[in-house]
């Protein structure tokens, strides 16, 4: 039986060096990502904090312990990348563009909101409904209300299998369609039906 190969200690491109001021961090599958803390701090308020942390002397080459984050190796990947000038790797889903936008929120990195609002409205594939929470979450009120238009389309349909923070955030959409729904008999039948706890 095939078993299959453990991670690689760190990712092809962020190998650790003895570069100064470098910081290791480490994805949530274990990936390591040797990254220059400048690099990071440039494009992130929060690593541009922690840059200014005073560091221990033995610790020349970078700060001592490893930065484990909750992240998972694409979306670090991802992150590192753009911060280092490098070519980003390609977006290939909703989830993954949502991913990289939770981490550019939580470093505080507006160059890389900006890029993830672009691709947000490329030719990846987004179900409306996440469109929806994503815009609706950074304020993006245009992207929003396309979004919203393709949710009350006729059979499509809107993912309730959220977080409860963005549940809340369709809660607007979900009162449209409801009213919506209202309006028409044979919906408004349907709808009565499934609240009726059928």
């Amino acid at each position: 039986m095939a078993t299959s190969s453990p991670p690689p200690e760190f990712h092809p491109g962020f190998e650790r060096n003895d570069e100064p001021n470098t910081i290791v961090l480490i994805s949530a599958q274990g990936t390591k990502f040797a990254v220059p803390l400048s690099a990071l701090a440039r494009v992130s308020q929060f690593f541009r904090t922690m840059s200014t942390i005073p560091q221990a002397p033995n610790s020349a080459h970078g700060l001592e312990d490893p930065l484990a984050m909750t992240e998972s190796t694409e979306t670090i990947h991802y992150v590192v990348a753009f911060a280092c000038g490098l070519a980003l790797p390609d977006l290939v889903s909703a989830e993954q563009i949502n991913s990289i936008l939770r981490a550019a929120d939580k470093y505080d990195m507006p160059g890389l909101i900006s890029v993830m609002r672009i691709a947000l409205q490329s030719t990846v594939v987004v179900q409306p409904s996440l469109r929806y929470i994503i815009a609706a979450r950074h304020g993006w009120d245009d992207i929003r209300d396309a979004a919203e238009r393709a949710c009350l389309l006729p059979n499509v349909e809107i993912d309730f299998d959220v977080p409860d923070e963005d549940f809340i955030l369709l809660k607007p959409l979900l009162c449209k369609q409801a009213a919506q729904l209202q309006k028409n008999p044979t919906a408004k039948a349907y709808y009565n039906r499934l609240n009726s706890g059928w």
